[in-house]
Parts: structure tokens; sequence; C-alpha cells
């Protein structure tokens, strides 16, 4: 069986720090294509709303938001990161 595992960061600056990580059942044992992560990250966290799409990266397929701007300077944000990835 392959597990699906998402992985939330939080990032400010160059520094990121894990959040939270999800490890789910797959309906299918087809391979993760970028639509199947879509379509688990958006089942999994409905507070994004419209993700248009994921980007591929060598952690797996990427989304990120900007959360809220830094306290000294507004043209900064704090970023979350999802990561969405397949384990053998």
């Amino acid at each position: 069986m392959t597990l699906v595992t998402i992985k939330v960061f939080h990032a400010i600056d160059n520094q990121r720090a894990l959040v939270r990580t999800i490890h789910i059942q797959p309906d299918s044992k087809k391979a993760l294509t970028g639509s199947r992560a879509l379509k688990i990250l958006c089942r999994e966290f409905p507070e994004l709303g419209y993700v248009h799409s994921l980007n591929k990266s060598e952690d797996g397929w990427h989304h990120c938001r900007a959360l809220e701007p830094k306290l000294d300077c507004p043209f900064h944000y704090k970023w979350e990161h999802f990561y969405v990835s397949q384990e053998p």
C-alpha cells in the first residue's frame, strides 16, 4: 500500500518550520499526479478555497499562500507551504 503525505510548513525569510504532517490512504494505487495531488489537498484543506494548480518540486507537489505580513515590514509575508508526496 502506498501512503500520501502532506507536510505543512510556515516560512519567514529563509527559515521554515514544520507545522503539520498528515498521512492519507488514497482510494487508488495509481501514481500520484498533479491532478490527484490537487484533489487530495483541496479535500483535506477546504479552507484553501480554489487552488488553480500545484508545482512539481523535489519534495513533491507544492502549493504556497501568504498568511500575514511581517510585523516590521508590510512588504514581506509569512508563508504557508504545502507539499504533497507519495511514499511507497
